[in-house]
Formats: C-alpha cells, sequence, structure tokens
C-alpha cells in the first residue's frame, strides 16, 4: 500500500563542492509543490542565495521528480488511448519517451554540476571563506558580509596597505586572500572593472 508523503523535502540540490551542497527544501503532497527556502547546506557562514540561483535549483527539483513522472503517464497514456490529443505520442511514442528520459538523466548527471576548474577555484575560495559556492550565486547583501571580514583580515595582516594595489605586485603568501578580496568585490560591484580584477587576481593565485 502506498503512502502519501506530505511535508517538507530537500531537492533541487546543484553546485556541491566537498561538503557543501545547494539545496531546495520544498512543500510537498506527493510531490513538490512549493519551495520553501533554498540554502547552502553544510555551510556555517552567513551565505544568502542570489534569485539566480535559488531558480536553477528549484526548477532541477522540479524536475526531477517530476521529469519522470510526467513523461511516463503520457506514454502510457499514449498506448492505452485512442484520443486525438496523445496520437502523436502514439506514433512517436518510443522516441519522444527517450528523449525525455535522457534529458531526465542529464538533471541529474550533467545539469548542476560544477567543473573540475570551477571546483579547484571554490575549494580555494572556501578554504579561506568557509563557503564553496561562486561569490556571485550570493545576494549583494550576503557577499558584503564576507568581503568586511576578508577586508579586516587584510587590514590585520597588512596594515597600511591597499589591496588593490599589490594584485600586480604581491607576495604569494598574499595571493589567495587577494583573490578572495577580488572575487567578493566583484560579486558585490558587478563591474567590468571589478571582474578584470577578479580575472587579474586569480592568475595571480594560478602562477
Amino acid at each position: 500500500m502506498s503512502t502519501l508523503v506530505f511535508g517538507e523535502l530537500v531537492l533541487g540540490r546543484i553546485d556541491e563542492v566537498e561538503e557543501q551542497v545547494v539545496a531546495t527544501t520544498f512543500f510537498v503532497v506527493g510531490g513538490p509543490i512549493a519551495p520553501l527556502r533554498c540554502e547552502v547546506i553544510g555551510c556555517s557562514r552567513d551565505a544568502a542565495l542570489s534569485w539566480g540561483t535559488f531558480g536553477r535549483s528549484v526548477g532541477l527539483g522540479y524536475y526531477r521528480f517530476w521529469g519522470a513522472v510526467l513523461p511516463s503517464f503520457l506514454f502510457l497514456a499514449s498506448i492505452n488511448t485512442g484520443r486525438p490529443l496523445t496520437r502523436w505520442l502514439e506514433r512517436d511514442g518510443w522516441i519522444t519517451y527517450g528523449v525525455l528520459l535522457l534529458l531526465w538523466l542529464l538533471s541529474f548527471f550533467a545539469f548542476g554540476r560544477v567543473g573540475a576548474a570551477e571546483r579547484r577555484r571554490r575549494v580555494l575560495l572556501g578554504s579561506r571563506t568557509g563557503i564553496n559556492v561562486s561569490p556571485r550565486m550570493l545576494t549583494r547583501a550576503s557577499a558584503r558580509v564576507t568581503l568586511a571580514h576578508l577586508e579586516e583580515e587584510w587590514r590585520r595582516e597588512r596594515p597600511g596597505v591597499e589591496w588593490r594595489d599589490r594584485l600586480d605586485d604581491a607576495d604569494p603568501e598574499d595571493a589567495l586572500l587577494l583573490y578572495a578580496l577580488a572575487a567578493y568585490t566583484d560579486a558585490v560591484e558587478r563591474t567590468p572593472g571589478s571582474r578584470a580584477k577578479e580575472r587579474a587576481a586569480w592568475r595571480l593565485l594560478a602562477a
């Protein structure tokens, strides 16, 4: 006898890096009905997520559940009925179902995954900030909180020195902190200039 699931369920897991993953908690009645909150599970720092990140997690959460249920229902309907609405599925049902099944599988094994180079970047950032998501995935307010902590660290370690002035001539031991500062500044400002500084800091760190 089947049991109707009612309550909360965590779905839409994306961008998993080490012990942290972005996911959405849904209100469910049998399946996901409404998103309640999206967060970085495994992170204890201030990491409020942007609407774009929220949308990706919510979209995949819905699709990974209903993307399996609905095509199966339509495919069975196309076989067992002769109604005009489902005749196109009855004629090309196997092809249609195969394509939908492939897209559904890709939603688990391709969509929402982090590539090797991006994973390395996030692990390095996380080692300094405790947050393993890309700074641009956060809200500006949340990124600004982390940026303030990083700036305080810089002032404590390099008093009287402006961090932006060290991007062209930095000590190797400063490279990671400089990159974190540049990345979170870019997440707050989001200008071509801040992006250029973030890339310059990454080249310094990756050298």
